[in-house]
This record gives C-alpha cells, sequence and structure tokens, in this order.
C-alpha cells in the first residue's frame, strides 16, 4: 500500500477523529482517502473550545446516558439513512461518505439499541440491521465501513476518550480499510502508532500545533 500522507493543524482540548476509508480502482491498486471530523464536543481554540465541552459533560450527569455520533467511511457506498430500535423515522438523515452527522454526539440510553442503516430516502434497501450495546458515560463513533460489493459492510461501535486534554489535543485513529493489512502512523518520520489493524483504533494526545502525518503499511 503507498504512503499516503496529509496536513493538519491542531489546536488546544480539540478531539479530531481521523478515519482511514479505502476505494477500489480495480485491478490496478487502490486508493487510501484519508478524512478529518472533528467531533461535536470541540469547536477551534480557547474558550469556544471549552465552552463546547461543557455540554457533553453535561450530558453525562445521568447515570444511565451515553453519547454516540455516526461517521460513514464505508468507500463506494450511497449517502444513508440511520434508524434507531422501532422509529419509522430515520434519526440521521442522507449521512455521505467521508462524513460525520452534523448534530454531533447525541445522548442515548444505556442499553442495546437496533441500528438500521438504509440507502437515503429508500427504506427498503437495508444495507444494516443489528443491535448495538452502549454502556452508561461513555462516549461513541459509529463508524459504517466495509463495502457493499465485497459484502462486509457493518457498523462497529469505537470508543471515544473524552476526558478532559490538560491543554493537549487529543487524536484518534481509526482503521477502517477493509482490505489493507495493518499500518503505521508517522508524524515527522518517527512512528506514533504501529501496526493498527482493521477495526481497531488508536488515541493520540499531541501538543497543539501543525503536524504532517503518513499513513504507511506497517
Amino acid at each position: 500500500m503507498p504512503k499516503v500522507s496529509w496536513f493538519f493543524k491542531i489546536s488546544s482540548l480539540s478531539v479530531l477523529a481521523l478515519i482511514l476509508a479505502v476505494a477500489s480502482l480495480g485491478a490496478g491498486g487502490s486508493t487510501v482517502d484519508a478524512f478529518a471530523t472533528l467531533a461535536a464536543s470541540a469547536a477551534a481554540t480557547g474558550a469556544a473550545t471549552a465552552a463546547a465541552l461543557a455540554p457533553l459533560e453535561v450530558c453525562y450527569t445521568p447515570a444511565q446516558i451515553s453519547e454516540v455520533r455516526v461517521i460513514h467511511a464505508s468507500p463506494n457506498s450511497p449517502a444513508v439513512d440511520v434508524y434507531l430500535d422501532k422509529a419509522t423515522t430515520p434519526a440521521i438523515s442522507k449521512l455521505a461518505y467521508g462524513s460525520a452527522d452534523a448534530a454531533g454526539y447525541i445522548a442515548l440510553a444505556a442499553g442495546v439499541h437496533q441500528v438500521k442503516v438504509t440507502a437515503a430516502g429508500d427504506a427498503k434497501t437495508v444495507v444494516f440491521d443489528k443491535p448495538v450495546t452502549v454502556v452508561a458515560q461513555t462516549a461513541y463513533s459509529l463508524v459504517a465501513e466495509g463495502t457493499l460489493a465485497e459484502k462486509n459492510f457493518t457498523v462497529t461501535a469505537y470508543v471515544d476518550d473524552v476526558s478532559a486534554t490538560a491543554g493537549q489535543a487529543r487524536v484518534e485513529v481509526i482503521h477502517s480499510v477493509s482490505d489493507a493489512g495493518p499500518v503505521d502512523v508517522l508524524s515527522a518520520g518517527k512512528v506514533v502508532v504501529a501496526k493498527l489493524a482493521f477495526g481497531k483504533s488508536a488515541t493520540l494526545s499531541l501538543d497543539p500545533g501543525s503536524y504532517d502525518l503518513a499513513v504507511t503499511a506497517t
């Protein structure tokens, strides 16, 4: 797999998720599309960031509440609607590949929830319909990954670390490339995440600043 690089700037207390997704180009190989999604609990910098984090902390006060956001990381898949439990109206509509729900984290009662994913505007085309368990006082990213063509489309619940960062930025790296082996993530030539396999995540705490990251096959 070729090296993939991208550049981004990290601000203090921000929560940033980097999701890796792959789009097949046929027998000639594949390309990796890396995209970044800001969590709803993070704003740009300083006081605005602290203010944005406050509602998330308030949501954790009830003993039986979880926080959930949804990210579409399934290449070559259409925009999707996401239904929760027995609702006939989607909780999230027209979520396109490479994006997270604009509403950010939503509060859910802890326990088992039926998550159904359909093609946007077409409730009859169901691509995923399974129970997902969420634990109280925990934040999750529900990531749609895999591909419809390979018949391995799924929704995986990753636990997000939203604890205080003590002036640092937190970066969550999720490997959502279903047909790629383990990868290393490098910053300035130094491995900061090693041997990250598909379906796994890693969390980094970094000083605010600008970073040039690279992703390579392990």
